[in-house]
């Protein structure tokens, strides 16, 4: 029993000392950010998908479409996760009355990533945009309310939101992967889920990211914290023999 306790407190003392050393804080770098749109739904009403993995990348559904401007380079510090928020590009929307719209697209952003000035290559992060077209002429709006006033001043708006796709790559910082999520929009004044965008406009919103741990976007299991669960799982045991003992 001595020994196993031995055991455990040195797997405790070994654990802490590796979450203290993956505690340090990191400079994160992204430079050379680019965009791509893709895989459109319907394919069908597109009518233009110019500037694939540049700093200005557009797709066009008749006079409709989004723009995907990048912002410039950047560094955010990690941990915390996550970290600081940051503007990645400026998202536009060119709102006209169009007969058919897309439901969703998909954008792959790219960047050269750096981590405290060493390369860790060039990541792919991806995401995806869901367009609610809606009719114009509703009164009351699907969203902001009555028709002709405020966002819905020009007919009612549509509205854009964005989610992380889990086909993002990760970089490694210490023993921990890290990725870069997208949060939301920051649209008049304020951040946002859900952009709503006004007929017979161009509509700007930066796209607010982060870096974040991979494991606070998927199914969370850190391989971290493994030598610490295992540490409790021992002094468990030995709770358990001691008390069979007595019985």
């Amino acid at each position: 029993m001595t020994s196993l306790l031995t055991f455990a407190r040195r797997a405790g003392i070994t654990a802490a000392c590796l979450l203290a050393t993956q505690a340090q804080a990191a400079t994160v770098a992204l430079s050379n950010i680019t965009g791509a749109w893709f895989n459109p739904d319907p394919a069908a009403v597109i009518t233009s998908n110019t500037g694939a993995d540049t700093a200005n990348a557009q797709i066009r559904w008749a006079a409709s479409g989004y723009d995907f401007l990048a912002a410039a380079d950047t560094s955010v510090v990690v941990p915390p996760s996550p970290s600081a928020t940051f503007n990645v590009a400026n998202f536009q929307h060119v709102n006209q009355p169009v007969g058919a719209a897309i439901t969703s697209v998909s954008l792959r952003i790219m960047a050269d990533i750096e981590v405290d000035g060493f390369s860790v290559g060039t990541k792919s992060f991806f995401f995806d945009f869901l367009h609610d077209e809606t009719p114009n002429g509703d009164d009351p709006c699907a969203y902001g309310g009555a028709n002709g006033s405020g966002v819905n001043i020009n007919g009612c708006a549509d509205r854009v939101s964005v989610a992380f796709s889990d086909a993002s790559e990760s970089f490694l910082i210490g023993s921990d992967l890290y990725t870069v999520n997208i949060i939301g929009f920051l649209a008049g004044g304020g951040l946002v889920t859900d952009f709503l965008t006004a007929e017979l406009a161009t509509n700007t919103a930066a796209l607010v990211a982060n870096v974040t741990l991979r494991s606070d976007l998927t199914v969370p299991e850190p391989g971290s914290l493994a030598l610490v669960g295992f540490s409790l799982a021992a002094l468990g045991a030995m709770r358990r023999r001691r008390q069979q003992a007595r019985a």
